[in-house]
């Protein structure tokens, strides 16, 4: 009489084999690389929307200021740098609108009745030129025709133009422009998230 012997059953091993966790790691990885990339595009187009905002802002101005006047308001003269306001250099911090120092192009946006209600990421321009004058210089990439520009306008124009550095790249890096003009109500934007 011989017993049957039993053997003692195996139990299953848990856990996770090296390759199963370096996957994991990857893909939670992966995630958050999208991730990061997607509120940094998310953040930087909502600094983008106070450029577009105040492109409406501008050209209702100028649209009732020529109503009134039968011109627009040449506010910066031309798109140097030291015509832009309310600084010359953005960087990724706002920049109070009112000035301490009064230029210029300060007294002229006045004049338009343009003020944010807040601090600002961009710096603006507004040129308007009469007919037959040439159009200025833009200081974006793109050419005039690429806006739907004439080189020489047929009756008077504005130009409005924002700049920001919104990744503060400094001059290093793109520059952000937002341009907007008395021949459409098109808004367009260069290099946003840039």
């Amino acid at each position: 009489m011989f017993g049957t012997r039993h053997l003692p059953t195996r139990r299953p091993q848990t856990g996770f084999t090296l390759i199963e966790v370096m996957v994991v790691v990857v893909i939670v990885g992966v995630l958050a690389t999208l991730g990061t990339y997607g509120v940094r595009n998310y953040l930087l187009s909502a600094k983008t929307s106070e450029a577009v905002s105040m492109m409406t802002t501008i050209k209702t101005a100028e649209e009732a200021y020529k109503a009134e006047t039968f011109v627009y308001l040449d506010v910066s003269t031309n798109f140097n740098a030291d015509n832009f306001h309310p600084t010359s250099a953005p960087t990724n911090t706002k920049f109070n609108w009112r000035l301490a120092t009064d230029t210029n192009v300060s007294r002229n946006f006045r004049t338009l009745g343009v003020e944010p209600d807040g601090p600002v990421y961009f710096t603006y321009a507004v040129v308007a030129t009469a007919p037959g004058a040439s159009t200025p210089t833009l200081p974006t990439t793109k050419t005039r025709a690429q806006f739907n520009l004439p080189s020489s306008p047929d009756r008077w124009q504005y130009i409005a133009v924002a700049k920001g550095n919104l990744d503060g790249s400094g001059s290093s890096g793109r520059n952000t422009y937002v341009l907007s003009h008395s021949y459409s109500a098109e808004v367009y934007v260069e290099n946003e998230g840039d």
